[in-house]
């Protein structure tokens, strides 16, 4: 859960619903957020690739064999980065505590002394800058900056370059880029709103130190859905992945049915002249 209040922000998770210690419970916090960096890593990458498979595919090198691991090794730093810098700039200590300790009571009915979490604040009662607090804006602005840079650029680049190839493609293939082109444009709108917008919106919203107080987690329930969505945005836009997973799904229910079909069975039966036959008779299982 996080709560943002005037000049910052606090995440935290209620102890009631584990039994591990509060400390196992942080590093599970600090951990998430991890996953958070090295996803929006991912997508760059994930852009990058595209970028090098339409226009400069001997670049996809990079991508074979043993190299794989380097981007692997990329997104992991990337998110353990993000996770060691919340871990050491947004430790909470009292000034953080008793800033959200009766917001946190009051929508919560939590004792925040008592619950794992981490904490933001970045000015004083004065209006002071609190530098360590700060640091950690600093460094998730540069990881969500440097990655978002990628993802535009190379964004850019493709869509450009598309339009141009796709002028002197045949129709088959023409229909299609236009369809992929169609899914980049989204594979771009879709985590600008639901990835990096939200947290823009908590890391940027205290340097302003209004007057508010309200729960801001909600916002990254989309962070659950995004790869379900990306998943969607292909099989919608590009009719041939669309019309494969259609003719998959055909297949799973014949065979699920032929599982269930019915089995031909033997019955002896007697006729007029007193031999004795044997006729089929059909029984499901």
């Amino acid at each position: 859960m996080i709560h943002s209040y005037s000049a910052g922000f606090v995440f935290f998770t209620n102890p009631q619903t584990t039994v591990v210690s509060n400390e196992v419970m942080k590093v599970g916090l600090v951990y998430f957020c991890g996953i958070y960096g090295s996803t929006v890593c991912f997508i760059a990458v994930q852009f990058l690739y595209r970028y090098w498979a339409l226009f400069d595919a001997s670049k996809l090198k990079w991508f074979e064999g043993w190299r794989i691991s380097i981007w692997f090794l990329y997104s992991f730093s990337i998110g353990a980065t993000w996770a060691i810098g919340i871990y050491n700039f947004l430790e909470i200590d009292n000034f953080s505590l008793q800033y959200f300790k009766s917001g946190v009571q009051f929508h919560y009915g939590l004792e925040l002394s008592s619950i794992p979490c981490f904490a933001s604040v970045i000015y004083t009662r004065t209006g002071e800058v609190r530098l360590r607090n700060l640091m950690c804006t600093i460094e998730m602005t540069i990881i969500i900056g440097m990655q978002y840079m990628i993802i535009c650029f190379c964004g850019r680049k493709m869509s450009s370059g598309m339009k141009e190839k796709i002028s002197v493609l045949s129709e088959t293939s023409r229909r299609l880029h236009t369809q992929f082109f169609k899914s980049l444009v989204l594979q771009i709108v879709v985590p600008t709103f639901l990835l990096f917008l939200p947290m823009i919106f908590i890391i940027y919203l205290p340097l302003f130190n209004l007057e508010f107080s309200f729960p801001t987690g909600i916002l990254f329930s989309a962070f659950a859905i995004y790869p379900a969505i990306d998943i969607a945005i292909i099989l919608y836009i590009v009719c041939d992945y669309r019309i494969a997973v259609k003719q998959a799904i055909k297949s799973i229910k014949a065979l699920f049915r032929s599982s269930h079909s019915s089995h031909e069975m033997p019955l002896p039966t007697c006729t007029n002249n007193h031999t004795i036959t044997y006729s089929v008779q059909t029984r499901g299982l």
